[in-house]
C-alpha cells in the first residue's frame, strides 16, 4: 500500500457529508435522502455519498501494559511501599502480561464487529436522483 492508496476497510460505512449516523450500503443512504425530501421533484439532483473506512470497538481497548500499569498505580498507592512494589513486579511478570493480553483478546471478541465507527474518508459515490425518485449510481 502506497501513500496514495487509501486505507480501504473490510466493512466501510456510507453517509452524506456531516452525517452522524452512517449505513452499510450507499444505496440505503440515497433511499433515506429521498424519503426525507418527500414527493417527486422537478429536476434531477446530484447527491454525493461519502465512503469511510471503519474501526471496530476493539480498537479502543487499551493494551495489556496500559491496563496493568493502571492497576499497579491505582491500587499500589493504597498499600505501603512493599505492597506497591509487589503490584509493580506482578505487572511486569511475562505470565501476567500474557494472561491480560489473552483476556483482552477474549473481551475484544465478545464486543464483536457489528458496530463500527467511521475513521477516514476513503471515497465518494455520486448518485443522480431523478424526478420520479429513482436513482442512478454515477460511474467515473
Amino acid at each position: 500500500m502506497t501513500a496514495e492508496t487509501p486505507n480501504r476497510s473490510e466493512w466501510p460505512l456510507y453517509g452524506l457529508y456531516g452525517a452522524e449516523y452512517m449505513k452499510d450500503d450507499p444505496d440505503e443512504v440515497i433511499v433515506a435522502w429521498i424519503d426525507d425530501r418527500g414527493g417527486p421533484r422537478e429536476h434531477a439532483e446530484e447527491v454525493r455519498v461519502e465512503e469511510w473506512s471503519t474501526r471496530p470497538l476493539r480498537h479502543w481497548l487499551p493494551d495489556a501494559g496500559t491496563v496493568l500499569a493502571w492497576i499497579a498505580e491505582s491500587f499500589g498507592e493504597e498499600v505501603f511501599e512493599e505492597g506497591s512494589e509487589a503490584f509493580f513486579e506482578a505487572s511486569c511478570d511475562p505470565d501476567v502480561v500474557a494472561a491480560f493480553e489473552a483476556a483482552l483478546t477474549v473481551f475484544g471478541d465478545a464486543i464483536g464487529t457489528g458496530w463500527r465507527m467511521a475513521h477516514e474518508q476513503i471515497g465518494e459515490i455520486t448518485y443522480m436522483v431523478l424526478p420520479d425518485n429513482t436513482f442512478l449510481r454515477q460511474t467515473s
